[in-house]
């Protein structure tokens, strides 16, 4: 008896897999999105950035111990801004951002 490899086997018998296959193949991401934003030239999202800005703030407040509230009140900004930065979801004026920046010890690129 011949022995017949698998994905011969396979693709004979259920050519629909195979296709199936193929075309999720063709789908599929070649390059990570850093990656691709790097060979085409775009910046992130100002949403994006934010957000990693605010990830850095956020972790650099919780390290250090320090609540939003008794941040804010040290900067003299409400405590809704250093939420507001920290989630990265709307805008915060640059002074604020820079405040907080500063006063956490993160760097801004």
């Amino acid at each position: 008896m011949k022995t017949v490899e698998a994905s011969a086997w396979m693709r004979h018998h259920h050519p629909r897999e195979d296709r199936e296959r193929r075309i999720a193949s063709l789908f599929a991401p070649r390059f990570s999105d850093e990656e691709l934003r790097a060979r085409v030239g775009l910046r992130r999202s100002p949403v994006a950035e934010r957000s990693v800005l605010g990830r850095a703030l956020r972790e650099a407040r919780l390290e250090k111990g320090i609540s939003q509230a008794s941040l804010a009140r040290a900067l003299d900004i409400h405590p809704g801004m250093v939420s507001r930065a920290e989630l990265g979801t709307r805008p915060v004026p640059e002074w604020i951002l820079s405040r907080l920046a500063r006063r956490l010890g993160v760097r801004r690129e």
